[in-house]
């Protein structure tokens, strides 16, 4: 028997205490009798004993349903995608025996309709995403309370941080799980499954498969799972059921304006991780969530509206000023000094750009807050890498440097542009596009950060359903009256390097080639030796979608044909 009730959950603080008992339909029933107005709470539904009850997963994708699965029928990821409860019939034919809809979807009656046929308890909510979430975790028993456990956000800078407090746990002696853009699971070996942070219930998933590795494999006891939590997850409540033992924000800029719409809700979307999902002190568990920030965020406006970082136990980071501090060493000897609180020492090697090394002070910080202060020091003595994609350095003698980097932001793009400006002795080059479908609001921002090189190529990046000439309209839009326009690469690098003059006053020239490929190889063998050459924006990425196809191309591979040919 079916039975219809209006359920509303608020966003979890920790997981509900009442997920044992009976069974979860007499558990509902009995909620639902009691309530004076005919709803229910779903985060007080005594959901039994959920694995005595052989449920076997949470699904929220029909296609992965087994029987005895709960299926949840949300509204698609995107706003192109269809919506769960058009595939309610298929997830029962697929034995699915308990459904929780949305509550808004319009056709919910007929769905009520068909799980009634089929004898199968169908309850209406109103967040299923974070529900999602809660019974996931809860079915395999909070997986991720195994692992000390930190949740990584900003704009930038969450790949290089996941990257390098991996490689700080494997010296450290912990299993280190990642999961974020490079994919999950250990450094050196992640499998990319196209999300930065995954669905709620997926993402239960590859804990749980990770902490059964580690236990399988009698290995330390000391766990670390780090995860990049981008601000999309978070405002579709793919974290969930998980409660971070450190929180850290690497800095704020602007990005995913098409789906948060503006830079307040943005922001809002951001402070989640550190307001809801950090752990909370109690009566019972005294472990408090703590914070990393940068030190320049101390009365940014982000921490308004209930979230101040000066009410947590917080660390700061940054260049010059901190608790957490990274600068490179005075004068020509190459290597960094590094401060945590008050211990002070120097290393002879050096993390390329100023924002890199405020991600190694991030992850540092974090390190701090795990209890491991005082095995930092013989960590760091030998040298750490960044991730592919970021940052990557490509040099042949006689060549121009290529500088590969997934910079996709204004805020990512100018810092990079920064940081090869302050080393680059002939002509700074910069290539780049926007990528279709997505955020078209930042693309004449970008070109008037791009307008910082001497050398612009405005080529495809990942165009997807879009008219690439309207993208690179729309970037050159954003260079203004100083930039030279050139209808070949070659005759765009033919310019000489503009000095002597302010960024106001900055001139420089621009192309637009839009096959990539060629837009590479041209600029790489245009370019003199003495110059810097920046392939941004798909860093890592192995395709390029054009027309809604994905086809191979990568940019180091193609950087590498261009030197040698």
């Amino acid at each position: 028997m079916s039975i219809e009730t209006r359920g509303r959950i608020r966003r979890p603080q920790s997981l509900p205490k009442g997920l044992s008992g009976k069974k979860v339909a007499e558990g509902i029933r009995s909620h639902h009798n009691k309530a004076l107005d005919g709803s229910l709470l779903v985060s007080e539904v005594d959901f039994v004993s959920l694995r005595s009850m052989h449920f076997i997963n949470v699904c929220l994708d029909s296609r992965r349903v087994e029987p005895n699965s709960i299926f949840i029928a949300a509204a698609g990821a995107t706003k192109t995608s269809a919506h769960g409860g058009e595939f309610v019939d298929s997830a029962l034919q697929k034995g699915a025996t308990l459904v929780l809809l949305e509550h808004t979807y319009p056709e919910r009656a007929s769905v009520i309709k068909t799980c009634a046929q089929a004898d199968i308890l169908c309850l209406l909510v109103d967040a299923p995403r974070a529900l999602a979430g809660l019974l996931t975790h809860a079915l395999f028993g909070n997986p991720a309370e195994a692992f000390a456990s930190v949740g990584v956000t900003g704009t930038n800078g969450k790949t290089t941080v996941a990257w390098l407090f991996s490689q700080i746990a494997a010296r450290l002696g912990e299993p280190g799980y990642s999961v974020g853009t490079l994919g999950h699971g250990p450094v050196g070996d992640l499998s990319y499954d196209g999300f930065t942070t995954p669905e709620a219930s997926d993402l239960a998933l590859t804990i749980n498969a990770w902490k059964q590795t580690q236990s399988d494999a009698q290995s330390s006891p000391k766990k670390s799972l780090i995860m990049e939590v981008s601000s999309i997850a978070l405002e579709t409540s793919r974290v969930a059921g998980l409660a971070f033992d450190v929180g850290i924000l690497t800095q704020l800029g602007s990005d995913h304006l098409d789906v948060h719409q503006t830079l307040e809700r943005y922001y809002a979307a951001k402070r989640l991780l550190f307001s809801d999902y950090l752990k909370k002190s109690s009566a019972h568990d005294s472990q408090q969530g703590k914070i990393v920030y940068p030190e320049a965020l101390r009365r940014h406006a982000f921490w308004d509206a209930g979230c101040d970082a000066d009410d947590f136990d917080a660390l700061s980071f940054g260049e010059t000023s901190g608790n957490v501090q990274i600068a490179l060493k005075e004068g020509k000897s190459k290597g960094m000094r590094v401060t945590i609180k008050e211990d002070v020492f120097e290393l002879d090697w050096v993390l390329a750009g100023a924002h890199n090394r405020s991600n190694l002070a991030a992850c540092l910080a974090a390190w701090v807050h795990l209890g491991r202060k005082s095995e930092l020091r013989s960590c760091l003595q030998e040298e750490l890498t960044l991730p592919p994609g970021r940052l990557e350095r490509v040099k042949v003698e006689g060549q121009p440097e290529v500088w590969i980097d997934f910079a996709h932001s204004p805020d990512a793009l100018e810092t990079l542009l920064t940081s090869a400006r302050e080393v680059c002795n002939g002509r700074l080059w910069v290539l780049f596009g926007c990528g279709g479908n997505r955020d078209a609001q930042k693309r004449p921002e970008m070109g008037r950060v791009a307008s910082l090189a001497d050398v612009v190529v405005v080529c495809n990046d990942n165009p997807r359903d879009e008219d690439p000439s309207f993208i690179a309209a729309s970037i050159v839009q954003g260079f203004g009256t100083l930039g030279h326009a050139c209808s070949r690469v070659v005759d765009a690098g033919a310019s000489k390097k503009s000095s002597g003059t302010s960024k106001a006053t900055h001139s420089f020239s621009y192309v637009v080639c839009l096959n990539r490929r060629d837009a590479i190889r041209e600029s790489i063998h245009a370019a003199g030796p003495d110059d810097i050459v920046v392939v941004a924006g798909k860093g890592h990425e192995t395709t390029q979608e054009v027309a809604g196809e994905k086809f191979p191309f990568s940019d180091r591979g193609e950087v590498e044909v261009a030197l040698s040919t």
